[in-house]
């Protein structure tokens, strides 16, 4: 597979960003500090896709759960102990 050139990024390596490559040269020993990098902006990235997907899920289940309280029948007040004393003991 052919990837399109994109232009080279620059990043200064803060005590954070020194921090992170560390740990993923400690994680992916195998592969070279270019690709530590970029494993992580990647690795990073697949997690802020994977949470917004979660919160648009919540938020889509939340609507249809109150769409469904909206949808029910009303019920006297003492319907469910009138439906329990016909059941057998």
């Amino acid at each position: 597979m052919f990837h399109k050139r994109l232009p080279k990024i620059r990043i200064t390596e803060t005590e954070e960003v020194a921090l992170a490559i560390k740990a993923g040269l400690e994680k992916w020993n195998d592969l070279s500090r270019a690709q530590v990098v970029e494993r992580l902006i990647v690795t990073a990235s697949d997690a802020i896709v994977a949470e917004q997907t979660s919160v648009e899920k919540a938020a889509e289940r939340r609507a249809a759960v109150e769409r469904m309280l909206g949808s029910r029948p009303d019920y006297p007040k003492d319907y469910l102990e009138e439906l329990r004393k016909e059941w057998p003991e």
